[in-house]
Formats: C-alpha cells, sequence, structure tokens
C-alpha cells in the first residue's frame, strides 16, 4: 500500500503526502519508515499540521521549533518544494512577503461573497406585462465587458429591473486603443444579447445597447465600409446582431457595465445596487431616458474620412538610379527585360505590342552599362569627351579607354587588326563590387556549366573588362551554394614507414644516400664516348671519395642509390670507365630507393 505513495510523494529526498484520517497517517508514516530503514535511509524533520501525528517521533527528528499545540507558533511558516506553509492553519503560500498581507485581505474579502444572494426568478414570480432588454457595454485598459438587464413593466405601472447575465474578458497584451477595446465590447454585448433572445424567445422585446463611447457610436452609425479593416469588421458585426438605432449613449457614471472593466472589493461589490438593479434613470419613464445619439457632421469625418483617390506615379530624380531600383531578383536577364518594357511603352504610338524584340532588349543592354558608368567613372568620362584622355592618377589610364559610338566606356589596345569581334577586341568597362555586375558574373558562371574563377574570368573577359575581375569572380565562385556543395574533398595521402637505416642509430655517414636532378642534356660530336649528365658524375666521384677517404680499411657502409637504370649502368660499366666502381671488390653495400 505504501508504494505508490513512495513513487509519486517524493521529490529526490523529500517527500510530501498526506492522509484522510489521523490512524491512516500514522499508519503511513511507519510503514515508510520501515521501508526506508532496510535500506538505511532515516526519514528527518517531520512536520504536519495535526500534533499526534508527531507523538511517536522522536524530537531530533521533528522539524526546529515546530510545537503546533503551543499558539506561539500559529504564524510559524516552513518552506518545502517552494511551496511556503503555515501548519497551523493548512495554507499554502508562494507569494513574497509584501503581497502576503494583501493576498490575506483579498481572502477575508471573499467570504463576503457567501452573503450574496441573486434570486433565480427574473420577474420575482410575477407575470410582467412588457419586457425590455437594456445592454451595457464598458472597457478599460485592464478587461472590458457587457452586463445585460431585464426591465418588466407589470399591470401596477410599477417597474423591475434584475440583472440578467454578463460576461467579460481581460484586455488583450498588445496593447490597442480604448475605442477600440470599447469596440469589443460592443460586440460582445451584442453577440450575448443575441444569445438571450434566441434562448429565452424574446426576439420581439424591445433592445437598447448603452455605451459612454461617442467614437464607438459614431463608428456604428456609419456604414460598414469603413476603410480601417479592424473597424469595419467588426462594426459588420453588430449591424448583422443589431440596429444602429439601437444604440445610445450614457454617462460613465450612469454605466452599470462599469464594474466588470473596472473592478472592485467583494465588500463594495454587495452594496453596489447599480450593478444588480440597474441605473436610476431606467426605473423612471422613457421620456427621462437620454435621447438617441446623433453623430455630428465634425465626427463622422474624424471617425470616416473621406476615401482619397489613389493613382501610380512613376517618379524618378535621378536617371542612373533607375536600375538599383528595379526588383529583378537577381536575375540580370529580368532586370533587362523590365527595362525593356518601359522603353517599350515609352514610345507614343497608337498601337503597341506587349512582345518585346531582340533590338529592345540589346537598347536595354546599353542603357544598364551606360547608367553603371556613369556612376562609377563619371568624372573620368567627362574628362575623356572634352580632352579625349582620362583624369591623371585615374585607376583605368592604364587601359587606354574609349567612348564607343553609343556612349559606352571601353578599353583600348592593339588588337585592332585580330579577326575576334569587337567586344573581345574592346570589352565593356564596368566597375568593381557593383550590384549589377555581380548578377552578371552569377549569369556567366551559370552559363557556363559553373566554371573555375579562372574560367570565368577568361570567359567574361570576351565582352566585359572588371576592375579587380579575379577578385569578383573568386567571390562569385565561393558564392554559389551548388559550388559549394559539389566541391570534392582532396584526399591527403598517408606517408609510409621509414627504412630501417633512417631509423638505425649508427656513425656518421655510415648510412648514406645518393640522388640526382636533370638529367640535362649536353652537346657532343659524333665518334666521341658516350655523355654523362653532369650530376652523375659528380655523384661518381662522391661514390669514389666515400671508398677512398672515408671509409676506413676492412669496414662496410650502407649506400642507397635511386631505383632507376641509369645508376645500375653506371656502377657496373666496363674497366674504361674513368669512374668504375667495381661493388663486388669494394666495402661499400649498395641498395634500391624508390626516389627518381
Amino acid at each position: 500500500m505504501v508504494l505508490p505513495h513512495l513513487e509519486n510523494d517524493f521529490y529526490v529526498d523529500d517527500c510530501l503526502t498526506g492522509a484522510e484520517t489521523i490512524p491512516e497517517a500514522l499508519q503511513r508514516q511507519q510503514q515508510l519508515n520501515k521501508l526506508l530503514q532496510i535500506s538505511g535511509f532515516k526519514l528527518r524533520k517531520w512536520c504536519t499540521n495535526n500534533f499526534q501525528v508527531l507523538q511517536g517521533v522522536p524530537r531530533e527528528d521533528i522539524t526546529l521549533n515546530v510545537q503546533l499545540e503551543e499558539t506561539s507558533y500559529e504564524d510559524y511558516t516552513i518552506k518545502t518544494l517552494g511551496i511556503t506553509w503555515t501548519p497551523t492553519t493548512d495554507h499554502l503560500y508562494d507569494l513574497p512577503a509584501h503581497l502576503q498581507e494583501e493576498w490575506k485581505r483579498y481572502r477575508e474579502e471573499l467570504k463576503v461573497l457567501n452573503t450574496i444572494k441573486v434570486p433565480r426568478h427574473v420577474y420575482s414570480g410575477k407575470i410582467p406585462v412588457t419586457a425590455e432588454i437594456h445592454t451595457f457595454v464598458d472597457d478599460s485598459e485592464k478587461a472590458y465587458g457587457t452586463a445585460v438587464y431585464i426591465r418588466a413593466t407589470y399591470k401596477d405601472k410599477r417597474r423591475m429591473i434584475q440583472l440578467l447575465c454578463a460576461k467579460s474578458h481581460l484586455a488583450p497584451i498588445n496593447t490597442i486603443t480604448l475605442p477600440r477595446l470599447e469596440l469589443k465590447a460592443a460586440v460582445l454585448g451584442a453577440q450575448l444579447t443575441s444569445k438571450i433572445n434566441e434562448d429565452l424567445a424574446m426576439k420581439n422585446a424591445s433592445t437598447y445597447y448603452w455605451s459612454d463611447s461617442r467614437i464607438v457610436l459614431s463608428w456604428i452609425n456609419c456604414s460598414s465600409s469603413i476603410r480601417d479593416k479592424f473597424v469595419a469588421t467588426r462594426v459588420a458585426t453588430i449591424h448583422e446582431l443589431s440596429i444602429p438605432k439601437q444604440w445610445r449613449h450614457v454617462a460613465s457614471e450612469h454605466n452599470a457595465a462599469d464594474v466588470l472593466s473596472r473592478g472592485m472589493t467583494a465588500s463594495k461589490f454587495a452594496e453596489h445596487t447599480m450593478w444588480f438593479y440597474g441605473p436610476m434613470f431606467l426605473h423612471g419613464s422613457s421620456s427621462t431616458w437620454p435621447s438617441p445619439f446623433i453623430a455630428t457632421n465634425e465626427e463622422l469625418i474624424i471617425m470616416n474620412p473621406p476615401k482619397v483617390s489613389q493613382s501610380s506615379v512613376m517618379t524618378i530624380t535621378k536617371e542612373e538610379d533607375i536600375i538599383y531600383t528595379i526588383q529583378h531578383n537577381n536575375s540580370f536577364n529580368k532586370l533587362l527585360r523590365v527595362i525593356a518594357y518601359m522603353m517599350h511603352f515609352r514610345r507614343k504610338k497608337k498601337y503597341i505590342s506587349h512582345t518585346i524584340e531582340f533590338e529592345e532588349i540589346m537598347e536595354a543592354r546599353k542603357i544598364v552599362f551606360r547608367n553603371i558608368q556613369n556612376i562609377d567613372f563619371k568624372d573620368d568620362i567627362k574628362h575623356l569627351k572634352r580632352q579625349r584622355e582620362t583624369l591623371k592618377g585615374s585607376p583605368i589610364n592604364s587601359l587606354s579607354p574609349f567612348l564607343d559610338q553609343n556612349g559606352i566606356l571601353r578599353v583600348g589596345g592593339r588588337l585592332e587588326a585580330a579577326n575576334i569581334s569587337f567586344d573581345s577586341k574592346h570589352p565593356i568597362l564596368l566597375p568593381y563590387n557593383d550590384t549589377v555586375v555581380k548578377m552578371i558574373l552569377v549569369q556567366i558562371h551559370k552559363v557556363n556549366m559553373h566554371c573555375g574563377p579562372q574560367a570565368l574570368l577568361t570567359t567574361s573577359r570576351q565582352q566585359f573588362w572588371i576592375l579587380k575581375g579575379k577578385t569578383m569572380a573568386r567571390s562569385t565562385v565561393k558564392a554559389c551554394v551548388k559550388c559549394t556543395k559539389a566541391k570534392p574533398k582532396l584526399m591527403e595521402q598517408i606517408m609510409g614507414n621509414l627504412p630501417p637505416l633512417r631509423v638505425t642509430q649508427a656513425r656518421p655517414f655510415f648510412n648514406s644516400g645518393v640522388d640526382y636532378c636533370g638529367p640535362f642534356k649536353i652537346h657532343y660530336k659524333k665518334h666521341r664516348r658516350s655523355p654523362h649528365t653532369p650530376v652523375l658524375e659528380k655523384s661518381m666521384v662522391t661514390i669514389q671519395r666515400l671508398k677512398d677517404k672515408i671509409l676506413p680499411p676492412g669496414n662496410q657502409i650502407n649506400l642507397a642509390i635511386p631505383n632507376y637504370w641509369i645508376f645500375n649502368g653506371i656502377l657496373y660499366q666496363t674497366e674504361d670507365s674513368d669512374y668504375h666502381i667495381d661493388l663486388r671488390r669494394s666495402s661499400i653495400t649498395t641498395s634500391q630507393c624508390t626516389s627518381a
């Protein structure tokens, strides 16, 4: 029986449990002690709201200063698992100290609610001659709501007003204006009243709506074609459930729904007669009520300003900036088509085709290049037109630029007689790090199957000469997602183990090696002996010195030579060779290595 409590009532080493009766609590206490002591766990710091449970517990195992039978400890609190508990009153607190007093006052105020009584029968057991529905709406920064009242008239001309129902909501977290909150309260009131008319079969009863916001009443009396979507949607809902003439204005001090939006303590609420029986003017004749609401012309204009006609107008303050304001989605071709369409419809013709021709695309290219150059090379172009040369110190001086017949700046050079296209002879000069130039490089990169930086630079220079083109080509390829994903990872060859001669400790020159570079071709005449490369001859001299000067008599050394047929031939030459070494009679031991 105790196992479920051991599993569910423990958090790490803290136990928080309870029982319906004192004997059941004592039994559970004994079972938990017995079960946990088997494993060496002793339960300590016992605390309870009934001192009888602690009678069999040693004093050292009871929480310090807990003596429930003494009244001096009635305010003693203990904290466990983040919850503050007062054992004597058996209350839990999870509030800071400065809020506990406020909570206590609120708790005492709640007791007053037990004294409030509301009659179940709306008409107090009588049958009225007429019945009216009056709905009040109100809002504040904290909440908004509605209260619905029944106004009944009996045969003896006596009137009775009774609260029927009410509904409220907290204000949204996102702050909105008070008129909009009041409008939400008006929607809530119309919906609640419509539900009452349906449930109580009072569709034919006279219905009145009361609000203290003239702004909301102005919205309701306007047509639902208000430009503000938030307001228009809710006004349309109100018009579906009510008639604008049913809505009237009431002063704030006579608005019964004010209690819902602002709140009050329970003691004041129990004595608030307007909440239970409505405002005083409802108890009198309808002739004494506030007059129906009529919005003034000023209010109608403010709440629903006249619609301003809109027309699309394109203005260009600077011709060079137009290409940077076009939405081209990073596509150079789309940029050209947009400009071509603009030039297409600019022509003053009676009939204009909607199809763009090739000549218009080419004209758009010229416009794009002229605008780019007029921004970055503006001073150079002006100086070039006046004096047929660029400014001194200009970074494009070394390119010998000139203006072609279309006013586009191109690179000069000495390829005029070459049998290549004009664009290849004199590429169009483009600036570094320009947005449109980047799009051009991206397009060339994609058309050429995602070529590398060097191929991209070479291909682009068949038409364009981009300043710092190599840098832009590298950045274009680096920014390409497909190229980044498809870039192979180079494998690194793991070097093999070193031979024993390289890792064995020995005397100097005991383990030696010979290598060569080349071969170097030398000229020789016919009928002369076969030539030797200088490096090989030097190698043979080195071997001879090892034998004659370094190698002591009777000893041997290890000599590693390249694994190449020329060395083998030299080492085994005939006796006519000037550098002949007979390994069979020498003290040198050779071994082949894999170096070339």
